[in-house]
This record gives C-alpha cells, sequence and structure tokens, in this order.
C-alpha cells in the first residue's frame, strides 16, 4: 500500500512549459499508453490570463496531449470539481469522440475537491494493460486545486500537472450565491448568501447584489489571496411572482466569473 503524497510529485513531476517536444518524450514510443486528462472545472478556472479564459486553455492543452495520442492508445477525460464528470466513462481510442469532448464543455463553476476526480483516474488506469499509464493534471493551482494526499497502489503511473496562468493573479470570483431563508412571502424579509475567491490586488473587494437587474445592496469585504470569504444581503419582495437575482464584482478579471446568479418565486399567500 503507497500513500502519494501529491504535493511531493508536483515539484518532481512538474511540466511549466507546455513544449510539443516535452509532450512526445513523455510517452514511450515501445508501448501502448493510456492517458487520463483530468481539467480543472473549478471556478477560479474562470480567471482571464491575456484575453483567454483559464478553463479554454485547459481544453488546447488537453487537445494537444490527445492529437500526441498514436493509433493504439487510449484517453479519457475527467472535469474536476466537487462533483466530477466523466463525459466519456472509460478509455477510448477514439480521438475525435474525446476532441467533441472538449468542444462541448463548460465549467462547473464548482468548488476544489480534486480526491475524487484522482481516485476515479487510478482506478481507470488499474484496469488498462497499457505499459505507459499516464495522468495529466491540467490546473491554475489555486485554494483547494491540490489534494494532500491521494491512495494508489500502482507505482508505474506517471503524474504530470500543467500550471495554467501567472504564478500571481489579481481580480476575484463569485463562487456562489444562495437563498438562505426557504419560506418566501410578500412583506418578508429574505437573506442571500454570497461567497467569492478573493484574488490578490487590494484589500478590499466590493461585491454588489441587484434584483431585478435594480441594485440593491453593496458591501466591501476584507479579502486573503486565494481565501473563501462571503456576506449576506437582505432583500424584502413586495409582490408574488419571479425575482431575477445575481451579485457580481466589477475587477475586469474573470468576465463570466465575476456573476453568480439565480432566480426564485415568491409564492401567493392564501
Amino acid at each position: 500500500f503507497v500513500m502519494l503524497l501529491l504535493r511531493t510529485l508536483i515539484i518532481l513531476l512538474i511540466i511549466l512549459a507546455f513544449a510539443r517536444p516535452a509532450i512526445r518524450s513523455v510517452f514511450k514510443e515501445d508501448g501502448r499508453t493510456s492517458a487520463i486528462i483530468i481539467i480543472d472545472g473549478t471556478a477560479s478556472m474562470l480567471y482571464v490570463d491575456n484575453g483567454e479564459l483559464l478553463f479554454n486553455k485547459a481544453l488546447r492543452k488537453a487537445e494537444e496531449i490527445i492529437n500526441f495520442l498514436k493509433k493504439d492508445d487510449t484517453a479519457a477525460i475527467i472535469f474536476s470539481g466537487n462533483n466530477p464528470t466523466f463525459p466519456v466513462p472509460e478509455l477510448t481510442g477514439d480521438k475525435n469522440r474525446l476532441l467533441k469532448v472538449l468542444k462541448n464543455s463548460e465549467n462547473s463553476w464548482s468548488r476544489g475537491n480534486p480526491i475524487r476526480s484522482f481516485n476515479m483516474a487510478f482506478d481507470l488506469l488499474n484496469s488498462s494493460g497499457a505499459l505507459n499509464k499516464e495522468i495529466y493534471y491540467l490546473t491554475d493551482g489555486a485554494s483547494n486545486a491540490f489534494p494532500d494526499s491521494i491512495n494508489n497502489t500502482n507505482e508505474s503511473i506517471r503524474l504530470y500537472t500543467i500550471l495554467l496562468g501567472p504564478e500571481k493573479r489579481e481580480g476575484s470570483v463569485i463562487e456562489d450565491i444562495n437563498l438562505v431563508d426557504k419560506l418566501l412571502a410578500p412583506g418578508k424579509k429574505t437573506t442571500f448568501r454570497v461567497s467569492a475567491l478573493a484574488g490578490s490586488e487590494g484589500n478590499e473587494m466590493d461585491i454588489e447584489f441587484f434584483v431585478n437587474g435594480e441594485r440593491k445592496g453593496k458591501a466591501s469585504v476584507i479579502k486573503r489571496s486565494g481565501n473563501i470569504v462571503g456576506t449576506d444581503f437582505s432583500y424584502i419582495p413586495e409582490n408574488e411572482g419571479w425575482y431575477s437575482i445575481y451579485a457580481t464584482i466589477r475587477d475586469g478579471y474573470f468576465e463570466t466569473g465575476e456573476k453568480r446568479r439565480i432566480t426564485i418565486h415568491v409564492p401567493h399567500i392564501v
């Protein structure tokens, strides 16, 4: 039984430059390869670096890996997050099928919890008869991007981490907005809880709260880089019906990640 310390492996096996010769050298020429590509699908991957979302950059890197696979090689893709998604639940040699998955994929907006993704990858590779067994983890390395440890009984599996984005980033992202009060009624105060992932710029960030497109609140939150911070907003709906609620941060680094929206229905009181 081997306890694989992921943080140690990252130091040993990290690939900082994703040049084509580096990828070619990973695959041995004398045997088949089975590769699992784990793509970080958390909210922090919505960061914009040089005009491109980190998530989209990860998709491009995954496409490069798939295109380097040989005729008899197989691969699978896992999108990491609280609930990992496994679009093709098997190792396949059909490159077009894998590339189609990448083309149709979207970020999950979830918090980081990659342990399940790595366990799924190890289980799949342990069942493969290929000589070369590889895991590629495409991530920005943000908070909770790496598990402290994972269990693996197969020492032949090699792990490569590809870090995306700048080492120090600016900007923040809205992670979630939730309805705290479950019983809604006209004239009754309703509370919403907003959580955000803090960037490194400045000591505070402003979170704005909107109802049906009209700003109803603003909060300045003390932050620490890479940490989850949050605040509550309250609103009293005057009438029954549907309400569009969203929270936003206007710092220009995360585009779609700067806003999270929910819709609520306030019922008629008999």
